[in-house]
């Protein structure tokens, strides 16, 4: 009997007053397009939703801070680097299990997500400034034809060749952060339309 009371006492000293095993996170996995532009469902929404502040709150206990989302901005950069520098991971994963929704199944939906969200927010944009754009394709057809021009300065050719490369470094921005998000699933868009008001304030986007 005594003796069994000693394995007790020390099968609990050993085993329970341990920290739980760190958590390990495949980043490559996770930020794989097979799972980024998977189909995001509303259940995973929904606890998606309600465990980031969570996740939020616990990370910035560990220096990691949450920056505003922008329609400009690449979410594949911004996600990715936030799950990076996640310290302390196993603390972290251990508080978002009691929630309902652990590391392993919380940064893949935060990858969709994010990833969707901006993607309306690019078509939001994109519809709004569709008429900048086209001025911005005959701004470059000018520029390159007062490149041309032989009565032109060469002083001034400097100026033109400066404003030529920084609208088209705007164009070709936009058209690669529209390949990004091309292949979003329709539905996944409309979800998120649905509920798009609760990840503006989740996400602190103005």
């Amino acid at each position: 009997m005594k003796k069994a009371y000693l394995l007790s006492i020390l099968f609990i000293f050993v085993f329970c007053g341990q920290k739980p095993a760190p958590a390990k996170i495949d980043i490559e996995k996770i930020t794989n397009k097979n799972v980024v532009y998977d189909v995001l469902t509303e259940e995973e929404l929904g606890k998606f939703i309600r465990i980031f502040p969570v996740f939020k709150a616990e990370a910035e206990k560990k220096g990691v801070t949450w920056n505003r989302m922008s329609p400009a901005d690449n979410p594949f950069d911004q996600t990715k680097a936030m799950i990076t520098a996640s310290k302390d991971l196993s603390e972290i994963d251990a508080k978002m299990r009691a929630v309902g929704m652990g590391l392993s199944e919380f940064y893949p939906a935060l990858m969709k997500t994010t990833l969707v969200f901006a993607a309306v927010m690019f078509d939001t944009a994109m519809t709004q400034a569709k008429g900048e754009m086209e001025k911005s394709k005959g701004e470059i057809a000018k520029l390159e034809a007062q490149l041309k021009d032989p009565k032109i300065p060469a002083a001034q050719k400097v100026m033109i060749k400066a404003a030529l490369e920084a609208t088209k470094a705007i164009t070709v921005g936009v058209a690669s952060m529209g390949t990004l998000y091309e292949s979003v699933p329709k539905e996944n868009k409309e979800l998120v339309k649905k509920y798009f008001d609760q990840l503006k304030t989740l996400f602190d986007v103005k």
